[in-house]
């Protein structure tokens, strides 16, 4: 298998033409949701994770409510709250209105109309035009690959493949069919009007990265070069495994899980620092760098201490200032860096001041103080935070700190401003879990809660802002 792979990395390096690309600026628009919502329901708006690790994440539940969005051409939108969920399609220069009521939710786009196949699914045309392709695909497909019918997983059958490579190919030519035919009813739809811009480069989108997965799997299952020759031609030179604008992050992803870690594709966590090592052996140039990139980011998320490892190595190849700027300021590299060292409680506020935990303690050394460890991310913690507003109006003399593991600066600040907290008294952490502060507490699970009074910890394991117990303890500690 290891001979093969290295035959399978020249390969690539030497049928990959990578030729210098020029950066495309692209200038920014909004998209612009106006809220109504009488009743206050709490309503989410997010997106997928783009290409530049962005997202959009949005709780809201006010009366009226008018959010802009930066984009730098289009934005899926998924909007959930108890009545409703459903995903949109938004171009730059949008405006959308959401209203919600006490049982639905509604959406309507003020500077434009829907086309008739905007809201339509499209599966029963496609099934129209595809008829013959259709059934001549499954016979052959039941040939080479059964399914597991309570995992509903492909299961090759890989000897008859081995010992029928060009048969299986069919396979692969009758996709490709499937995705031309696609192509032509969505442009035969948008030639007459029938859907709109955006959702015609939505769909083909869907088309081109359902055929993506397709040659991926086509190439696990048989180890035939000739798929990774065409995902190379398709997806690479083309640069569309980069630009998509709704699904890069997905092409990249897969490409790393099931091409670059092919051999640990049983492990269920993905170890991207291995990627990252691998990388050179089957790209190189800047489809390289982009997808060395794309592992910092998922490395950041994950641990501190590899981030500035693999950071270096990052800046002794390359000098792609803009890059290396936004990365070390999205995930506090360089503070990070220096808290680690430190078996102290490293913070840092929302002006990028270090405090540690014991300077923060010792400002309140005469008060009681209640700790909140919360994330972005974490739905539990941000389910408590209108419960902690009330405690924080009822007690007047306790002091409410919080502090976000976010590994990403920009989702910490962005949450906070959403859940409305108090920027004196908000705090990041820069060493977490590195510091013996997190290993004596256990403090692997958030939200978790402490209580100080005079400068002693009291509670390690406080309960949440919504448990009656927590007006008790605190009433206890003034007293």
């Amino acid at each position: 298998m290891k001979i093969y792979i290295v035959l399978l990395f020249l390969f690539l390096l030497t049928s990959c033409q990578d030729l210098p690309k020029k950066k495309k600026h692209v200038k920014k628009g909004l998209v612009t949701l106006i809220i109504k919502n009488n009743n206050q329901v709490k309503t989410n708006i997010g997106s997928g994770i783009n290409k530049d690790f962005d997202r959009v994440n949005i709780n809201t539940n006010k009366i009226t409510d008018t959010i802009t969005l930066e984009t730098n051409s289009y934005l899926k939108l998924y909007i959930k709250n108890n009545n409703f969920f459903n995903s949109v399609l938004c171009k730059k220069t949008d405006t959308l209105l959401i209203n919600i009521k006490k049982t639905s939710t509604s959406l309507f786009f003020i500077n434009r109309e829907l086309k008739r196949y905007d809201s339509i699914p499209l599966n029963n045309l496609y099934k129209t035009n595809l008829k013959h392709i259709i059934l001549k695909h499954n016979k052959l497909f039941k040939k080479f690959i059964q399914v597991n019918k309570s995992s509903n997983k492909f299961i090759p059958k890989k000897n008859i493949i081995k010992s029928n490579r060009n048969s299986f190919r069919e396979l692969d030519s009758l996709e490709y069919n499937k995705l031309r035919i696609k192509k032509k009813v969505l442009n035969k739809l948008y030639k007459n009007n029938l859907i709109s811009n955006i959702n015609h480069v939505y769909h083909t989108s869907q088309v081109d990265f359902n055929y993506f997965r397709s040659l991926i799997r086509s190439y696990k299952f048989s180890l035939d070069n000739f798929y990774l020759k065409k995902i190379m031609n398709l997806y690479f030179n083309s640069e569309l495994i980069f630009n998509d604008p709704f699904i890069s992050y997905g092409y990249m992803n897969i490409f790393i899980t099931d091409i670059v870690l092919i051999e640990d594709n049983s492990k269920i966590n993905i170890d991207y620092q291995k990627a990252y090592k691998l990388l050179p052996s089957l790209l190189k140039g800047e489809n390289l760098k982009l997808f060395r990139e794309f592992c910092l980011h998922q490395i950041a998320k994950s641990d501190n201490n590899l981030a500035n490892y693999y950071f270096n190595k990052y800046k002794d190849s390359y000098n792609d200032t803009l890059f290396i700027k936004v990365y070390a300021n999205k995930y506090l590299i360089n503070e990070k860096r220096k808290a680690l060292a430190s078996n102290k409680v490293e913070l840092v506020d929302s002006d990028s001041k270090n405090i540690t935990l014991d300077e923060v303690i010792k400002n309140y050394k005469d008060k009681t103080i209640y700790i909140d460890f919360w994330a972005s991310w974490c739905t539990p913690c941000r389910n408590e935070m209108s419960k902690s507003k009330t405690l924080i109006n009822e007690f007047k003399n306790v002091v409410f700190i919080y502090i976000s593991i976010d590994s990403d600066k920009n989702e910490w600040m962005n949450a906070s401003e959403e859940e409305k907290i108090e920027k004196n008294n908000n705090f990041l952490a820069i060493n977490y879990p590195s510091s013996s502060f997190y290993k004596k507490l256990e403090l692997q699970t958030i939200p978790r809660y402490l209580i100080y009074s005079k400068g002693k910890l009291v509670n390690e394991n406080a309960p949440r802002p919504s448990s009656e117990k927590t007006k008790k303890l605190l009433n206890f500690y003034l007293n």
